[in-house]
């Protein structure tokens, strides 16, 4: 069914008007006495029924009967970067279940994003009431890929993609030993540099490959999440 937001969840009554009145109302054509899911962004989500609607102040009365605490997704964070089709990586990646999301410029990114952060995380909120995530992934801002590095010591498990990798995503994940939290690195149409690469060697990350085919950046994304998520699980 998807779900909506507000940024005030209780239980009781709450007002929703604005965008949210207009998804409800002209989008889903919800009317009294219809369920509806709220998420907060923040990890809570509302169960409730909507009570009242008033069409000539475009605003609605929703009774919240039960709100629950999502589970915590594993910290699996995605490190993208930037390619013209960022906006479905962010999407995809937020319904995954992603932790966070850190655009990186790289030698082959095709352009710098500007004022994109903000656009991103409309994308993601999106994406989290489509899937029903009650918790929105956190988006960094844009950065240099060395500097990227240098900031990714938090890290237990680091995986970056290369086509010449030594190792495939089940050889890694074959053994028992805790990988959280785990970040994997996904590079542009062309892939990394062989320096990156490198450089990103000595800061303790491990080269994956996919298999020969040159994938797209966002098909390379969604498999290598896909297949970390099938390993770790959610639990």
């Amino acid at each position: 069914m998807g779900a909506f937001f507000t940024k005030k969840m209780k239980l009781g009554e709450i007002f929703i008007n604005g965008e949210e009145y207009n998804h409800i109302v002209n989008a889903r054509r919800l009317r009294e006495g219809d369920e509806v899911i709220f998420i907060d962004g923040k990890g809570n989500k509302g169960y409730g029924s909507i009570k009242e609607i008033n069409f000539k102040r475009k605003s609605l009365k929703v009774e919240i009967k039960k709100i629950e605490r999502e589970k915590e997704l594993p910290e699996i964070w995605l490190a993208q970067s930037v390619i013209k089709r960022m906006d479905f990586i962010i999407e995809k990646a937020t319904e995954l279940g992603v932790k966070g999301i850190f655009p990186i410029i790289t030698r082959y990114t095709s352009f710098i994003p500007e004022r994109k952060v903000e656009r991103w995380k409309r994308i993601s909120l999106s994406a989290c009431k489509q899937s029903c995530r009650a918790k929105l992934p956190y988006i960094e801002n844009p950065v240099f890929f060395e500097d990227f590095l240098k900031k990714s010591e938090k890290f237990r498990l680091k995986l970056i993609a290369d086509i010449d990798g030594e190792y495939r995503l089940r050889e890694i994940f074959s053994n028992e030993q805790d990988k959280l939290p785990l970040v994997v690195c996904i590079g542009p149409e062309g892939g990394f540099k062989r320096e990156e690469i490198n450089k990103a060697k000595e800061y303790g990350f491990i080269p994956f490959t996919l298999g020969k085919k040159i994938l797209r950046g966002e098909t390379a994304s969604i498999v290598s999440l896909g297949i970390i998520f099938e390993f770790i699980g959610e639990n």
